[in-house]
């Protein structure tokens, strides 16, 4: 327990240093990407070009809760996240041969060259017995279908039935990944209108905060579905633009991670400052590319996330 009151407190500490909504709004309104970068600067960012510096920033909060919370099961539960985008990068590029080492993130449990190894020679023996198993489902499903999205699907599943079954000794982590797989059951079912209800029942994933059997059975309008379940935000969201479903989402889980401000002892604040950054680094990627593309400050301010701070 005393680690963990120097890890919240620690991370309190470091909270200060964060972007506010405030702070990202004029970020935005910066002429160019070498002012955002100035301010990236007095944030602590640092590095060689603008997209460098994010990267170094994500890698380098990694370190320092792996440092703060050594041996701490979360951690790897939410280095999960990162090892499936790898899978689904290098899957992807494989099958349209092309190079997938700029796709990756760091850090990860796996080398993403074992993953790529595995998947160009058929042999999965160097990887976990269960991340070996859902490669090479994975690939069977994309060789099956010719189409990446049922393999992308499949691995959602089996990374959200990971994360839950390892986050169950934690509430807060186990919160986080029920929202996580609401978003994802959402993004299925608003996408899938005319899919027949063995496609929903396959690709929807069982979930505490939605009634998913009814989401597959029922062949009501999905505005009148979801309002019915609450969730009529999403819908509304969704009909917007794919953007704005995808920052509907993001919010509803930025908003569970501020029942982490109240916890002072646990792992909990570490585990949310590590999301928070990442949402943070989202945020600001989103105004360096809208930057680069001459995109209007309002447009940009519009597709933000809200901040954890």
């Amino acid at each position: 327990m005393e680690q963990y009151t120097y890890a919240a407190a620690y991370v309190r500490a470091l909270e200060n240093n964060m972007f506010t909504n405030e702070q990202l709004a004029d970020a935005a309104r910066e002429k160019n990407t070498e002012d955002i970068a100035q301010l990236m600067r007095e944030k602590g960012y640092s590095g060689g070009d603008i997209f460098e510096m994010l990267d170094n920033e994500m890698n380098k909060t990694w370190d320092i809760c792996f440092e703060l919370c050594p041996g701490e099961k979360g951690l790897r539960t939410l280095l999960l996240e990162n090892d499936f985008h790898n899978v689904k990068a290098v899957l992807k590029a494989t099958a349209a041969a092309v190079d997938w080492h700029e796709l990756t993130k760091k850090p990860y449990l796996t080398e993403p060259q074992a993953i790529a190894d595995a998947f160009k020679n058929g042999d999965y023996s160097e990887l976990s017995d269960e991340l070996a198993e859902v490669c090479r489902k994975a690939y069977a499903e994309l060789a099956k279908n010719g189409d990446a999205q049922y393999a992308e699907i499949f691995l959602d599943r089996r990374l959200y039935e990971m994360m839950k079954k390892r986050s169950n000794e934690n509430t807060f982590l186990h919160g986080y990944t029920e929202r996580l797989i609401l978003a994802a059951d959402l993004k299925i079912y608003l996408r899938a209108e005319g899919k027949p209800t063995e496609f929903l029942e396959a690709a929807l994933i069982e979930s505490e905060l939605i009634d998913v059997p009814m989401l597959a059975a029922s062949d009501a309008p999905r505005e009148k579905v979801l309002k019915k379940q609450g969730y009529s935000g999403a819908y509304e969201a969704f009909k917007k633009s794919p953007g704005t479903f995808d920052k509907w989402c993001d919010d509803e889980i930025n908003g569970y991670m501020k029942s982490a401000e109240f916890s002072f002892f646990g792992f909990d604040t570490v585990a949310a400052y590590i999301i928070a950054k990442k949402t943070e680094i989202k945020n600001l990627r989103t105004i360096i590319y809208g930057r680069l593309s001459a995109m209007p400050t309002e447009e940009i301010t519009e597709r933000l996330r809200e901040t954890y701070v």
